[in-house]
């Protein structure tokens, strides 16, 4: 019994701030680059599933004119970018072992995905 609360307490990583990203994105005035925004993004951390997380860092819908400025305001209503589009995405994925614990509820982190 002792044996599995330690497994579970070493799987468990809710009590560790999640992972920050700064995005900067560069663009091109009178040719020469520059910074158009640089902030910081916080990763997503699942409730359901300990140790994963995802933090989408950009996404263009759609095949666009690369001179075009883009803005990534919002998380969108899907991540993925359809045909001609982008995404680039950090995820860091659980070990095997959080989907082989017993406490581990697969129908509740179907959902939250």
């Amino acid at each position: 019994m002792k044996e599995r609360s330690k497994k579970k307490s070493e799987l468990s990583k809710r009590d560790k701030k999640a992972s920050t990203y700064r995005r900067v994105v560069a663009g091109n005035v009178n040719g020469m680059s520059v910074a158009q925004s640089g902030e910081q993004m916080k990763a997503y951390q699942f409730k359901t599933v300990p140790g994963y997380e995802h933090t989408l860092i950009w996404v263009n819908a759609a095949a666009s004119e690369l001179r075009e400025e883009h803005r990534f305001d919002r998380y969108p209503d899907s991540i993925d970018p359809g045909p001609g589009g982008t995404s680039l995405h950090f995820v860091t994925f659980s070990p095997a072992s959080v989907f082989s614990d017993s406490s581990f509820d697969g129908e509740a982190a179907r959902d939250e995905l």
